[in-house]
């Protein structure tokens, strides 16, 4: 299994985020207590790391430093969703951008994108026709 990991700053901003957004678990961090290098989330039975970026000599230590934020890599997360829709709504609410509603593809998908609190791409997926409010139109 290949896991994709998410390079940020601020490690315990961008869990914290997922975990509201997408009702993702953790699954385990490292270290186990303060400043977070790594986090495991589960999301569903997929697995998404986020992965602290490291910082002059000492890699891991200290507050996080926004001057650091590198510009979103050119990856987009497919994460399967019940109901895109309201995948889209929770992502604003956690404070994430995100479009105003999910669209049904040609090729039988119905996606809602939105962005991450660091601007990662996100596809909110789930079957086009699928039993939501607003999968049937």
């Amino acid at each position: 299994m290949i896991t994709p990991f998410i390079d940020t700053i601020d490690g315990d901003r961008l869990a914290a985020f997922y975990c509201r957004a997408l009702n993702a678990k953790e699954g385990g961090r490292v270290p186990p207590s303060g400043d977070v290098f790594s986090v495991i989330l589960l999301i569903d039975d997929a697995v998404l790391g986020i992965v602290r970026s490291a910082d002059g000599d000492d890699e891991y230590a200290g507050p996080p430093d926004p001057s650091r934020l590198a510009p979103p890599g050119r990856i987009v997360l497919d994460i399967p969703v019940p109901d895109p829709d309201a995948a889209l709504r929770a992502i604003a609410a956690a404070g994430g951008d995100a479009a105003d509603r999910a669209n049904d593809m040609p090729w039988g998908r119905r996606i809602g994108d939105a962005k991450d609190l660091d601007g990662n791409e996100l596809n909110l997926s789930a079957p086009a026709g699928a039993d939501t409010p607003h999968g049937k139109e």
